[in-house]
């Protein structure tokens, strides 16, 4: 079950030499390896996404892991990397008052914040594509799939009816959150869909530990729509 998802940003001091992504385009392509970005710790979401970023800009970024996307963020705020990796969620409240200033989020549009800063998009690069960079990051619920259905169909009731409430949603709007709730089938197809990718790009990133989709049993991301449903799905009866 499915919740909402983020949005992808990164960030720098407002006294950064870069004003814009295709500042930090040009410098990385100038000194590969040595622009800095923090990220959420080794194989963790906000590294997935700033490699899979980089690499269809064709960049090589350095990148710093931290405990959360919120160390990664303080990090920014720090000095500490040239560039504060996470979620508009994370950043949000510091772009507000200045201390960070955003470079790039990945919805299809600018974003405005509740002050009026700008945050572009990055799609405003003419040559980015949807389906170049990860979906967004999921908050979800999940449960054994032996649970007897009769439990699950009590959970997904109480599930729906909690994301339905207007303090969810307007946590969702105050922290830039995406309303993108999923339930059966469809939350199974995007969980499917998230580990395809995420084994794909872990495995371009040459983490010894990652195992190709063929080896887990999965196709490729260019595969998976005619993939999808795998002949040992079984989706579950309500």
């Amino acid at each position: 079950m499915q919740a909402a998802s983020n949005i992808g940003s990164w960030a720098v001091l407002p006294n950064s030499p870069f004003k814009n992504i295709e500042d930090v385009i040009r410098a990385a392509q100038e000194r590969p390896g040595e622009i800095t970005i923090s990220t959420s710790g080794a194989g963790g979401q906000w590294h997935e996404f700033a490699a899979s970023v980089a690499k269809f800009l064709g960049i090589e970024l350095r990148y710093v892991p931290y405990g959360s996307g919120r160390q990664a963020t303080l990090a920014g705020l720090n000095g500490e990397v040239d560039i504060a990796g996470g979620g508009i969620h994370e950043h949000i409240q510091f772009f507000d008052v200045g201390q960070l200033v955003p470079l790039m989020q990945t919805s299809q549009d600018d974003v405005i914040s509740s002050r009026g800063v700008v945050l572009p998009s990055i799609f405003n690069l003419t040559s980015m594509r949807e389906d170049e960079i990860p979906p967004n990051g999921s908050y979800n619920l999940g449960v054994r799939r032996d649970t007897p259905i009769e439990v699950i169909k009590k959970i997904e009731d109480a599930f729906l009816l909690a994301i339905s409430t207007e303090n969810f949603k307007e946590i969702l709007r105050t922290r830039n959150f995406i309303e993108d709730s999923l339930v059966g089938m469809a939350a199974d197809r995007r969980a499917a869909q998230l580990e395809v990718i995420s084994a794909t790009t872990f495995v371009e990133l040459g983490i010894p530990e990652a195992r190709t989709p063929e080896e887990l049993g999965l196709p490729s991301p260019e595969d998976f729509i005619d993939w999808w449903p795998p002949a040992t799905y079984t989706p579950l009866q309500n």
